[in-house]
């Protein structure tokens, strides 16, 4: 069971012995390396751990063995964003016998984030350029945020609307049924009220 579940693992994981060497690796660990167990095996760490085109400056097995505390960097490696924790493995009347180091490939998240972000740069534009006035308000009625048209259609620059209170930019005989329209949104359902804005000439 124990060998299934650590063969089952999606994090590359290497265990190093004493003299830094491999003595065991699951098969995500094969997949990263492009390699067998058998290839890779009585390998240093700094073999297997290295860096797309860095020298071997610092040993990240030998670090985590002399300090006794975990160890964890970012690297790049074929082209893949790389998380790498090494952990010794602690014994209890002398000096770490060995290493765990635990590979994450970051690359699917990272390109997730980066297609998640232009897709939010893409929304943003289009609701900052639409013809309609958008406001988006805090659950006490406050502007934290509006586009261009609210800007245009008021005549209020950025920062006279930003923390202005929505109700207050209206008619003053239409802010009682937009406070309860807000109190009804605040509660979950959704409303529809027509209204009318003031400009910053006073104009309606």
């Amino acid at each position: 069971e124990w060998e299934g579940t650590f063969d089952a693992m999606s994090d590359a994981v290497f265990i190093f012995g004493p003299d830094r060497t491999l003595v065991r690796a699951n098969s995500a660990a094969w997949a990263l390396d492009g390699r067998s167990f058998a290839d890779m095996a009585g390998q240093r760490c700094c073999e297997i751990l290295a860096e797309d085109g860095a020298a071997a400056t610092e040993c990240l097995v030998e670090r985590a063995m002399q300090t006794s505390e975990r160890v964890t960097i970012a690297m790049v490696r074929s082209g893949r964003e790389l998380s790498v924790t090494v952990d010794p493995l602690r014994s209890q009347d002398g000096p770490p016998r060995g290493a765990v180091a635990v590979i994450r490939d970051l690359s699917l998240l990272r390109r997730v984030e980066r297609e998640s972000k232009q897709q939010r740069e893409v929304l943003s534009h289009v609701v900052e350029n639409a013809y309609d006035v958008i406001a988006l308000v805090d659950i006490e009625g406050r502007i934290v945020w509006c586009n261009r048209a609210m800007r245009d259609v008021t005549g209020f620059a950025t920062d006279r609307l930003d923390g202005a209170k929505l109700v207050d930019l209206l008619v003053e005989s239409a802010r009682p049924e937009m406070l309860l329209g807000f109190d009804l949104a605040a509660g979950g359902e959704p409303q529809v009220v027509e209204t009318k804005l003031v400009d910053a000439s006073g104009a309606e």
